[in-house]
Order: structure tokens, then C-alpha cells, then sequence
């Protein structure tokens, strides 16, 4: 991995944890951690899909933790539902990650909470991250670091 991917990364994992950060209020709205529940079921898929075959780490060496990469997926989530509020019903629950519906409703729930939290946050690049820039970063691509920049 190069020096320019590095700091990509490095960019790319703030950027979630402050996104991630800001949608802490979800935690306290009822007696729901919404916040809390949407990670924690994001960290299971994500740990089941690394340990699923015996080789993970050698081939994503460079692999940011199963927790940032679950962080990534629980506000990219919500930031895609954001856009497309109607994206899924009851019909996609048999072929989408139950955790995409789960971020849909909580978006529907509390979208007005989340555009306050986020406003100063490009809520579009939030909904491209990919994941592959967190699990190879050492293919990133020009074109993906300047996305990213």
C-alpha cells in the first residue's frame, strides 16, 4: 500500500467515526439504542464474512477492523436511505440485508434528527463509500482517492 492510500484510509475512517459520532442521539431517543443495535448487527455480518473462509487476511492485509468497517456500513446505510426513503418493503426482507431495512426505517423514523446531525456532511459521499476501499485499500484507485479527497 502506498503512502497516498494510506492517507486515503486514514481520511476515509475519520470520516465514518465523525458520521458514526454524530448520529449518537439515536442511542437516547426511546429505550432503543437504534444506533448501538444497527452497528452491532453490522459487525456480525461483518465478522461472519471474514471468518466464513480461513483466508481473509491474506488477501485484505490492509483490511480496516471488522468494528470501522461495521461503522461504515451503518451510516452508509442510513445515508443511502436517506436519498431513497422508499427503496425496500416488506418484499425485499427475504433478499437484503435485514440491517438495509432496519437503517430505511430508522431514516424514515428520524430523518429530520439526522439532516440536524449531519448537516455539515455530504450525505451522497457518505452513501458511495465502498467497501473494498476499507478491506483492500491497497487497490485504491486515483480515481477513488479523489472521490475520496
Amino acid at each position: 500500500m502506498n503512502k497516498e492510500q494510506k492517507k486515503q484510509l486514514k481520511y476515509l475512517v475519520a470520516k465514518v467515526n465523525t458520521a458514526y459520532d454524530k448520529l449518537s442521539f439515536l442511542n437516547d431517543i426511546t429505550w432503543k439504542e437504534y444506533r448501538e443495535i444497527l452497528f452491532k448487527m453490522n459487525r456480525k455480518g461483518e465478522a461472519e464474512h471474514r471468518n466464513w473462509g480461513s483466508n481473509f487476511e491474506q488477501f485484505h492485509q490492509y483490511a480496516a477492523t471488522t468494528s470501522i468497517c461495521a461503522k461504515m456500513f451503518t451510516i452508509k446505510d442510513i445515508a443511502v436511505a436517506l436519498l431513497d426513503i422508499e427503496k425496500f418493503s416488506v418484499k425485499s426482507l427475504l433478499h437484503v440485508k435485514f440491517s438495509c431495512i432496519y437503517a430505511q426505517s430508522i431514516a424514515e423514523n428520524y430523518k429530520e434528527e439526522i439532516l440536524k446531525a449531519w448537516s455539515d456532511e455530504n450525505i451522497k459521499f457518505l452513501s458511495e463509500l465502498d467497501y473494498c476501499n476499507f478491506v483492500s485499500p491497497q487497490n485504491m484507485t486515483n480515481e477513488d482517492i479523489k472521490k475520496a479527497a
